[in-house]
């Protein structure tokens, strides 16, 4: 009964990943790319959720998309990557969505399959890395 009524709950509240505009706007994701981590941003240990806003054409290409939210050394690499996301055709010029690609750093020496990225639909990408270890060669007084 619990989970009836959980799954219930999870088909009527509504999320923040909904597409603008009436139900029949949902546009359904084609194919989706995640983001590599960039090594300036794994360097500088910059975490968190970057928020891009896309349009999406009748065809389902993306048409715009721009950073509405994140670590800036992020935002480059997830609007890179939502353009080149593919959504359903549609009837409508104009479809918008938010996608969120959530960038984690994972404990060193994690498992490959656990640093590989993670979709979770409709439109959040967790994008996993280990801390990067960088290491110079300069030497003082030489």
């Amino acid at each position: 009964m619990r989970v009836l009524f959980a799954l219930l709950l999870l088909f009527l509240v509504p999320t923040s990943y909904v597409v603008e505009g009436r139900a029949s706007d949902f546009a359904a994701v084609v194919s989706a790319v995640a983001p590599v981590y960039p090594a300036i941003a794994q360097a500088a240990r910059a975490t968190g959720d970057v928020v891009v806003a896309v349009e999406i054409n009748k065809s389902g290409a993306v048409a715009s998309a721009r950073a509405i939210s994140g670590h800036t050394l992020l935002q480059k690499v997830s609007v890179e990557a939502a353009r080149r996301w593919k959504f359903s055709a549609s009837n409508e010029e104009h479809r918008r969505a938010e996608l969120t690609f959530s960038f984690r750093i994972v404990p060193d020496k994690t498992a490959a399959i656990d640093r590989t990225p993670v979709f979770y639909p409709p439109y959040r990408v967790e994008v996993r890395s280990e801390h990067l270890v960088t290491t110079t060669n300069y030497q003082r007084g030489a």
